[in-house]
């Protein structure tokens, strides 16, 4: 993973796209606290607790949740899954929420290295993890798709649906607390999942973190 400043998805820059999902993510907070005006009729009136939300985000997605956080109070947690933040957009963000950073194996560049301890620096309760033997597709649901030769092309060794797992489960751990919702504690989690390690950045702090 490297600088994204360039980075695009069917010609678009990154660096443009990402705050716009920042505040499309803002506008379904909106409109889902003020649902029972908006669509009286939805079976969701009711039934929804806007008070205690987080995001979650893939690659672009997971730089929206890092944005997100930074700039909206109502987000109360975030998980980055394997995104990577151009250093011209994020340079002035601050992460005012505990965030989970939740990272593919293998070599990073030094961009990807200085925007990512620069956010998780002193930001209580933070975590950065790595799940071993992953890339950055393995935390999608890419080889669904894929014919058997395509899964054998692309590497895939059927371990997806452990990444899913184990990803599900360090998700619910981290955000449980904030959100005042059920996960297990991040040690027992830790424990189930031999894969993944603990790190921590050059800049990053934690306080906490279970």
């Amino acid at each position: 993973m490297g600088t994204a400043a360039e980075a695009s998805i069917l010609g678009a820059n990154m660096a443009d796209m990402t705050p716009i999902r920042a505040a499309d993510s803002r506008f379904v907070l909106d409109q889902l606290g003020r649902l029972a005006q908006v669509e009286p009729g939805s079976p969701l009136v009711g039934h929804l607790d806007v008070r205690h939300t987080g995001i979650v985000g893939h690659s672009m997605g997971g730089a929206a949740a890092a944005q997100v956080v930074a700039e909206d109070h109502r987000f109360l947690v975030g998980v980055n899954l394997d995104g990577t933040l151009p250093e011209a957009l994020a340079g002035g963000w601050h992460l005012g929420a505990p965030f989970l950073w939740l990272q593919s194996d293998g070599q990073q560049q030094a961009s990807y290295l200085k925007v990512r301890d620069r956010l998780l620096a002193g930001v209580p309760g933070s975590e950065l993890l790595v799940v071993g033997g992953t890339s950055h597709t393995s935390f999608t649901d890419l080889s669904a798709y894929l014919s058997p030769l395509g899964r054998a092309l692309t590497g895939d060794d059927g371990s997806q649906a452990l990444v899913a797992a184990t990803t599900g489960d360090l998700i619910a751990a981290f955000v449980g607390a904030p959100l005042a919702g059920p996960g297990d504690p991040m040690a027992q989690v830790l424990a189930r999942h031999p894969t993944v390690r603990r790190e921590q950045g050059n800049a990053a702090g934690r306080a906490g973190g279970g």
